[in-house]
This record gives C-alpha cells, structure tokens and sequence, in this order.
C-alpha cells in the first residue's frame, strides 16, 4: 500500500514540502467554505460588541496563539545539552 502512495507521489512530483502546502491551502480553503455562511452574523455581533468584550477576545486568542507557538516551536531547544567547560 505505502509503495502505491509512492508511485503516485513520484508521479505527480510531490514531495514533503509540496505535500505540505498542498494539505494547507485544502485545508484553508474546507475553513473558508464552512464559515463564509456564518460571517455576516459574526462580523454583525463585533459591531456591536462592548470593548472590554473585545480586549477579553483578543487578549485569549493571544494568549492561546503564544502558547500554540512554545510548543511547536519554542520548546525545541529545550532538550538540546548543555555545553560544559
């Protein structure tokens, strides 16, 4: 079964960073045509959302995206040895 997948990946030319790529924009664009209905009445509750409810919004989805970022890539360096004199 892998070697089928193989072929075809070598066929079509992809390899792991064309294949990468690929999965995101798929990916980006399923997202953008399960919320383009939901959009309208999301952008309508922003308007008239207070401020505090906007700061609250941002600071979580900041928060929550630093937090994303330390694992994937911040937390790397973390197992690497340390030198000793």
């Amino acid at each position: 079964m892998k070697n089928i997948f193989r072929r075809i990946a070598d066929f079509f030319a992809i390899n792991k960073t064309t294949g990468i790529v690929l999965l995101t924009i798929l990916l980006f664009g399923f997202g953008e045509e399960l919320w383009s209905a939901y959009i309208p009445a999301y952008l309508n509750v922003w308007m008239y959302a207070s401020p505090q409810y906007l700061l609250i919004t941002a600071s979580i989805v900041g928060i929550v995206g630093a937090a994303i970022f330390y694992l994937l890539v911040g937390a790397k360096g973390k197992d690497t040895p340390q030198q000793e004199n």
